[in-house]
């Protein structure tokens, strides 16, 4: 099996592409050994990025102290990498359309589909790799919007793999973890950061929080990543409900994932905090937006990012958790 950096991720992506055209569907066990054998490889490079781009933190910091200089060709490697990222989320996400040829949406290609994402989820801990890569800053734009996609395409409408997923990435980070963070931050625990014999598992505690605070904070461009991260957890808030009523009834159990997003303080601060778009708050008097006149022109403050939070909490709410989630933001006296 070749090196995650030699894969030629884009006649893959073109043998999948003409696996879609075929007339016939795909079994499970086809799509499984000439397409899903691949997602070691895509699990390989990502951790590959990764661990660059926490080898980057570092050394950016060194540079600021003059202790190293910028390596021309490190730089030439990070882009290569960064293109087989790309070229290896697209062939991740075009996998999860193989159940069934164009305009068939039986009973049957939703099973196959479903055993695709297991077999991604279960079989390879492909959310992990994309997880890990997700809570990273400084991560190319393209990248971290075709991960958070395919996160989500992972758990859409499959309650195993949204069951998986829910207990492996957790809504916030530990204390223990967030003081890490800081630590690391500081310049004050160097022996925190990952060696090349320390698995990032180890290294990195995945939780929804920092992925969506990194895609928060890398600008506009991170806004549709946030999207999709967002939708995740949706998707799986509502494939992993109880349902009470018969034959697909809508009514659902209340509790559960709602519940513990509602009373998580840290996770509802970062839903209030990157609701709307940055540049759409702006300093008292300003009149100008980009150097034009804001007269006569309608500036919108809603983007993707923007409707899917209110989903996910206009949604939790109808649980009944609206008292939980005015406490979580430190509002008191709701009753």
């Amino acid at each position: 099996m070749p090196s995650s950096s030699s894969r030629d991720w884009p006649s893959l992506l073109s043998s999948c592409r003409d696996a879609r055209q075929r007339s016939s569907a795909l079994t499970f066990e086809e799509i499984r050994d000439e397409f899903a054998v691949h997602y070691a490889a895509i699990v390989n490079v990502l951790q590959d990025y990764t661990k660059s781009l926490r080898i980057d933190e570092e050394n950016a910091e060194q540079r600021e102290d003059g202790v190293v200089e910028e390596d021309g060709d490190a730089r030439t490697k990070t882009k290569e990498l960064i293109l087989s990222v790309r070229n290896a989320l697209r062939f991740g996400i075009s996998c999860m359309s193989l159940a069934s040829p164009a305009g068939d949406a039986s009973s049957c290609s939703s099973s196959v589909r479903s055993r695709i994402q297991e077999e991604a989820v279960i079989g390879y801990n492909l959310h992990k790799a994309l997880a890990q890569i997700l809570s990273c800053r400084g991560m190319d734009s393209k990248s971290r919007v075709l991960a958070s996609r395919l996160l989500s395409n992972l758990v859409a409408a499959n309650k195993v793999t949204s069951e998986a997923v829910a207990r492996d990435i957790a809504l916030s980070p530990t204390d223990s973890y967030k003081t890490r963070q800081l630590l690391n931050t500081m310049a004050l625990a160097d022996t925190i950061a990952p060696s090349s014999h320390q698995s990032l598992d180890n290294y990195i505690e995945l939780n929804w929080v920092d992925m969506i605070s990194a895609a928060a904070r890398s600008g506009n461009d991170g806004r549709d990543a946030l999207a999709a991260i967002v939708a995740t957890l949706f998707n799986i808030m509502h494939a992993t409900q109880e349902r009470l009523g018969e034959n697909g009834s809508v009514k659902i159990k209340a509790g559960g994932l709602p519940k513990l997003i509602a009373s998580d303080e840290t996770l509802m601060c970062a839903f209030m905090r990157h609701m709307l778009p940055a540049d759409t708050i702006k300093p008292c008097g300003s009149a100008t937006d980009s150097g034009r006149e804001r007269t006569g022109t309608t500036i919108s403050t809603v983007d993707d990012a923007t409707e899917w939070i209110s989903l996910l909490l206009t949604t939790i709410s109808t649980f009944g958790h609206f008292p939980a989630m005015y406490e979580a933001v430190g509002v008191s006296g709701v009753s």
